[in-house]
């Protein structure tokens, strides 16, 4: 990215990963998928790698990738939510397993 304190900050996050992504075939025909129902390229990608990688949860702040997920949820693997609204629930759900 062009922005240095971005690119900083990805770099900083980066360091969290535990496992990385190979395109490989099937990954690209997911995000081919994935795009032709509307979904950006890059989007499209790293939804198809989190599927690939059976993440439990693909977290994004982008309202136009959480619609199309969310008009679309039948078609995942995966549950996307915005980070905020994730937390609260996992909160809760903490919340709640912690007073049983």
């Amino acid at each position: 990215t062009p922005d240095a304190e971005r690119k900083h900050r990805v770099n900083c996050l980066i360091r969290y990963a535990d496992s990385s992504v190979l395109l490989e075939e099937p990954i690209i025909n997911r995000a081919s998928k994935l795009k032709e129902i509307g979904f950006g390229a890059y989007d499209a990608v790293h939804l198809a790698c989190a599927e690939h990688c059976d993440a439990d949860v693909f977290l994004t702040t982008d309202d136009k990738l959480l619609r199309l997920a969310r008009e679309n949820s039948r078609q995942f693997k995966i549950k996307v939510y915005n980070p905020l609204i994730w937390l609260k629930e996992v909160i809760e759900n903490e919340y709640r397993n912690y007073d049983s």
